[in-house]
């Protein structure tokens, strides 16, 4: 039975790659459309005393996270004049 399929694959290949290239084609559309992203808060055991040290002391830096991240055109890191 493998070895019928096979030579149906050979015989028939150009039909076949062309059955391959367009599965392809519409897997790697939907895989596009895949939006990957890890929200950390979720992995943390949020009953640890560490994490809430973090989370008291992260109310304080929230503009870390805004200056830091928000310029990626020039690369700068901008710290608020309050803060130096």
């Amino acid at each position: 039975m493998l070895e019928n399929f096979a030579i149906f694959c050979i015989e028939q290949r150009k039909k076949v790659l062309l059955v391959v290239a367009a599965l392809t084609l519409v897997l790697a559309t939907f895989a596009a459309r895949i939006d990957v992203k890890t929200v950390f808060e979720d992995l943390q055991p949020g009953t640890h005393p560490y994490i809430k040290v973090h989370e008291e002391f992260k109310k304080n830096f929230w503009w870390y996270k805004y200056y830091y991240f928000h310029d990626s055109v020039h690369k700068r890191r901008y710290i608020p004049d309050a803060c130096s």
